[in-house]
């Protein structure tokens, strides 16, 4: 009766480091799933970087929701400000918008962005 069950027996060997590299997995999957971010929270560092490209006036705007002057103000700074224009484009290059107008990136960052970082801070 001594050395026949699953747990001592040499005839399960095989079965019982199959179940230990099943749980080993299992946990290595949870563990994984729990460090990447959701979608939420991936469009929020998305938009938190998009709101440090702005210039100050820019920002105070466009989470005042003054959506407009966020426009115009991008538009005479993305002319007049070498340096800005070439975060702006920076910018757009990593966001795949790359033909996006002024204010069709800022459409994009108020449509879906904007909604998704509201969406973790409830």
């Amino acid at each position: 009766m001594g050395g026949s069950g699953f747990f001592r027996g040499s005839d399960w060997r095989v079965e019982r480091l199959a179940l230990v590299v099943m749980a080993a997995l299992f946990a290595a999957i949870i563990v994984l799933f729990a460090l990447v971010p959701t979608v939420e929270e991936g469009r929020a560092e998305r938009l938190d970087h998009f709101l440090s490209t702005l210039p100050e006036g820019a920002r105070e705007a466009f989470n005042d929701e003054r959506y407009d002057e966020v426009v115009a103000l991008l538009s005479e700074e993305y002319r007049t400000d070498l340096v800005f224009h070439e975060r702006w484009e920076e910018l757009k290059d990593t966001e795949l918008i790359n033909i996006f107008t002024v204010e069709e990136v800022v459409d994009y960052y108020v449509r879906y962005f904007v909604p998704a970082t509201r969406s973790l801070n409830r």
